[in-house]
């Protein structure tokens, strides 16, 4: 009797590990792209914003599902300093908009339309990063590190960096 239980035991956690391990699955890259599009510098008294533009489609007919994480990584200017943020706790914004990114911000549009198709089949998205006070004065350009969460496996994240240039 004592036997019988032991194996059902054993048997069991050999199939929770199985599940376990073999039931993850292994992401490797992004399961989805995210180009830049733009970069700008808007100076104002007391407060320099940088907006990051990019547009988001998931690859391969994936599922449309980006899971924006909070947490951000930007070197300005020539300096390899890297400083590492939650959105939550800072300054910054993070707006996404569809393809009726015309109708809900027509500023953002007026960037980008020459690089994006609104009537495109495949579904996608703007996303907008708003990087407030970072530095005093203009800077040409911005290292920026960022990746969402994965829909296929939600405690996966894959960054990617951009060197971008910054326009006025």
């Amino acid at each position: 009797m004592k036997r019988k239980i032991n194996l059902k035991v054993l048997s069991l956690a050999l199939v929770f590990l199985s599940t376990f391990s073999f039931g993850q699955k292994k992401i490797n890259e992004q399961s989805y792209n995210l180009d830049f599009l733009s970069a700008q510098y808007i100076g104002a008294e007391n407060e320099n914003e940088i907006l990051l533009i990019f547009k988001y489609e998931p690859k391969n007919k994936k599922e449309f599902k980006p899971i924006f994480s909070m947490k951000i990584t930007y070197s300005i200017g020539d300096s390899d300093e890297e400083k590492t943020e939650i959105i939550e706790k800072s300054n910054h914004t993070i707006a996404f908009y569809g393809n009726d990114i015309d109708q809900q911000n027509p500023d953002i549009y007026k960037t980008i339309k020459q690089k994006i198709d609104l009537n495109q089949k495949q579904e996608f998205g703007i996303v907008v990063f708003q990087l407030r006070n970072i530095t005093q004065n203009y800077i040409d350009k911005i290292k920026f590190t960022y990746g969402l969460w994965e829909p296929e496996n939600e405690s996966i994240r894959i960054e990617k960096s951009y060197s971008i240039d910054i326009g006025k």
